[in-house]
């Protein structure tokens, strides 16, 4: 999937294509929802979901159709999205992240705030969700499940930690991620349903680029057990710059905590 810079609907689409050697050449399929030019797509872990988030200040949510659940030919259809109506960030969102679990997804605003959303209402209780800002149904019952993360500078990057509760308990429901700013801070934050947002560590000066964050990308775990990847030692995101610079930065998993 790809886009490209653009200032009306008619460019502003998703732009889908094959890689399987028959239909490679075959006119790719375009999804149009937002006005302006979409700043990151993001597949779910599995690749039924594909997330898109825009400059202007929305995101959608398409799903696989494979089954045929919709009487089109299209490869996904709209599954939710916000509007004006529904929107809660008030600036451009330049990025977007899956959780490892796929349950939840972030989004990065230039309004110094990242946000969570779902449709697993499990995942809180009731006076947790009545504490939220207005919460409206996107579509499939998916809309905001956290609080906002705010920070200093324009949130430009984020990414989830590519495994849930680490360094902590099992039992524990608890997602990690890195956020990048606009000013090239880059900082580690934790979220749970009991204790909401922590930052619980912010990355030395010194270490950080002098320019604005644009892309996160922790490095893949390899599929073992599951309680050594989530106490693992050593966790390492790749930072990419609007100075030109590639950095990796690795985290004992005690700075999530």
């Amino acid at each position: 999937a790809s886009a490209c810079k653009a200032s009306t609907q008619e460019h502003a689409s998703v732009i889908l294509g094959a890689t399987a050697p028959s239909s490679w050449r075959s006119a790719p399929t375009r999804l149009r929802y937002h006005g302006y030019t979409i700043t990151q797509l993001a597949f779910s872990h599995d690749g039924t979901r594909l997330l898109a988030v825009s400059r202007d200040r929305s995101w959608s949510l398409w799903r696989s159709n494979s089954n045929a659940e919709v009487n089109t030919e299209e490869p996904f259809v709209l599954a939710a999205g916000t509007n004006k109506a529904t929107a809660v960030h008030q600036r451009v969102i330049w990025s977007c992240s899956w959780s490892p679990d796929d349950r939840i997804f972030a989004t990065a605003s230039r309004d110094k705030k990242v946000l969570l959303w779902s449709r697993d209402a499990s995942l809180l209780q009731l006076e947790q969700r009545q504490a939220l800002p207005p919460y409206a149904d996107c579509g499939q019952g998916w809309g905001v499940m956290s609080s906002p993360l705010e920070v200093a500078d324009a949130a430009t990057a984020v990414q989830f930690v590519p495994v849930a509760n680490v360094g902590g308990k099992p039992s524990l429901e608890r997602y990690s991620l890195a956020v990048g700013l606009e000013n090239g801070s880059v900082l580690l934050a934790s979220w749970c349903t009991s204790a909401q947002w922590t930052v619980t560590h912010c990355v030395d000066e010194s270490l950080c680029p002098v320019q604005t964050v644009q892309r996160l990308s922790w490095r893949p775990l390899p599929a073992s057990d599951e309680e050594q990847r989530r106490s693992g030692s050593r966790f390492q995101l790749a930072v990419a710059s609007a100075d030109h610079s590639v950095r990796v930065l690795t985290f004992a998993s005690d700075l999530f905590n």
